[in-house]
């Protein structure tokens, strides 16, 4: 959480701990950014008007730093530019001051489940790469005129080629090397 109002912050901690999250509170940018650095969070609540660095700014930063944590905008002093402005930024939502606390939670449910799925497809899409690159079977692919797309390691060493050699040439300028 990060708010220069202390009493908001120590309120929205507490409702947040009644239903399982654990909430940590800075009351401005710079430490915000320390903190994000310091600890992995699944979800951020910044205040648009922070003491030292506009919330968007430090939004964009943290954005920056670790795609996969939600973030949410508040304000009590909201336009609509500014709301779209931090949704531009990449807030993933946006809340007007004073918070009501039920459709707080809500809200970081729904991103928290996000960012955890996001997480997870990542996750299996580096584990798919690494099987894909290490599998002891060929894999090649290309496309309709021709042109190899993907092709991994067992392929490339199979033909005596380097990977970077194989990918966006023609199928037909492969052949396997010559034993020696």
């Amino acid at each position: 959480i990060v708010d220069d109002d202390k009493n908001l912050c120590e309120s929205l901690e507490m409702i947040l701990n009644e239903v399982g999250y654990g909430a940590l509170s800075v009351y401005n940018g710079k430490d915000a950014l320390q903190a994000a650095q310091e600890h992995e969070f699944d979800a951020a609540i910044i205040d648009i008007r922070l003491p030292d660095i506009d919330g968007v700014e430090v939004l964009r930063q943290l954005n920056q730093m670790d795609t996969n944590m939600g973030i949410m905008m508040v304000s009590g002093e909201a336009t609509v530019e500014t709301a779209v402005g931090s949704l531009n930024q990449g807030a993933d939502a946006f809340l007007l001051k004073p918070v009501n606390a039920k459709d707080l939670i809500n809200r970081l449910k729904r991103i928290t489940r996000l960012k955890a799925a996001q997480r997870e497809i990542e996750r299996q899409r580096l584990l798919l790469d690494d099987l894909y690159e290490n599998a002891p079977v060929m894999y090649l692919s290309v496309d309709t005129k021709g042109i190899v797309r993907s092709i991994n390691k067992t392929m490339a060493d199979t033909l005596g080629f380097s990977k970077d050699t194989i990918l966006d040439g023609h199928i037909s300028q492969l052949r396997a090397t010559e034993p020696s």
